[in-house]
């Protein structure tokens, strides 16, 4: 007996099926580029405007395209000069630049310098707050600088009592007027008033320990990197506590540094190794995916499936009855 063709709504309901199922989802983002051992990439950026990433080596700061086209946008003096870290101030279109011992700024369509000023000790990270104000960690001390949009700098906080031991890395600024810091000694993150400096330990449910890099995304969670790991840190109660929501490991790549594309994907700069050749290096500037997001979605797209089976049996049923009454209807 012929079997009965598949109704044009069941079709449709199979292509579904092929189309949108989790295994069907895009790879995540992985630009690779290749740089000399003797300039290793140490910090990374999102420049909005260009929708290039921003990646500083001992000589230059560097716009990488997705395509992983490298380009020199502002070549250093010396490597005295050489940045710890980079911050793009998107609403001016500004890039700071934080070395061992200034911040500078550029303007980003002119690349014009806009000021440069000293720091008395060696700087470590560097963050931008929505005003322009930029807020730089130190590396042997506790000590926070905040610089003023014309590069005036003062110190915002200094030796708190919530702050043990010497020298900070990390900082981003997570809005409502709070920094965020790491200690990558310990692992602890601190949060930091933005206007008055007291901070306070965020007691984090999770070992963080080696976190060197953080950046924040728009809804309010944070991206910490270390060397062999990455780490999403969510809170529920404006970062007094705090508990570690995923982590991935690097598996063999070294994690450098970390930024935010689009305020909500978190983007790691890694070294990869050799290419077999001891003058280059393999480096990768890759999106972070994360485990439970991707579990998430996998649940949404069952109950969706679900949802859809259901509208077809219901469309059936429908149709059956349909056609049982007008049987009736022609034998009577």
């Amino acid at each position: 007996m012929a079997s009965k063709p598949l109704s044009p709504l069941l079709l449709h309901l199979l292509l579904l099926l092929s189309i949108s199922s989790p295994a069907a989802a895009r790879n995540r983002h992985v630009i690779t580029f290749r740089q000399p051992s003797s300039l290793r990439p140490s910090s990374l950026a999102w420049d909005p405007s260009a929708q290039h990433f921003l990646v500083s080596t001992p000589s230059s700061v560097l716009s990488v395209s997705d395509a992983g086209v490298v380009e020199t946008l502002i070549p250093l003096a010396s490597p005295s000069s050489a940045p710890t870290s980079l911050a793009v101030d998107a609403p001016r279109r500004r890039l700071l630049i934080a070395t061992p011992s200034s911040i500078s700024a550029y303007d980003l369509p002119s690349l014009r310098r806009l000021f440069l000023s000293p720091l008395p000790s060696p700087a470590s990270a560097l963050a931008v707050g929505p005003d322009g104000s930029a807020y730089v960690t130190s590396a042997t001390s506790n000590r926070i600088w905040k610089i003023s949009i014309e590069g005036d700098p003062s110190v915002l906080s200094e030796l708190s009592p919530a702050i043990h031991g010497g020298g900070l890395d990390g900082i981003a600024f997570i809005g409502k007027g709070y920094l965020l810091t790491v200690q990558k000694s310990i692992g602890k993150v601190y949060r930091v008033d933005a206007e008055d400096g007291r901070a306070r330990e965020v007691m984090v449910a999770g070992d963080l320990k080696g976190a060197a890099a953080i950046a924040a995304t728009r809804e309010g969670s944070a991206v910490v990197a270390a060397e062999e790991a990455v780490w999403v840190v969510k809170t529920g109660d404006a970062w007094g506590e705090a508990g570690v929501y995923d982590k991935v490991g690097l598996e063999g790549s070294t994690g450098l540094a970390v930024a935010i594309r689009e305020g909500k994907k978190g983007y790691v700069l890694m070294e990869r190794g050799s290419l077999g050749k001891e003058e280059e290096g393999y480096f990768g500037i890759e999106e972070m995916e994360w485990g439970r997001d991707r579990e998430d979605g996998e649940m949404v797209w069952v109950f969706v499936l679900l949802g859809l089976g259901m509208a077809y049996l219901m469309f059936w049923r429908f149709q059956m009855g349909k056609l049982a009454r007008d049987l009736n209807k022609k034998r009577a």
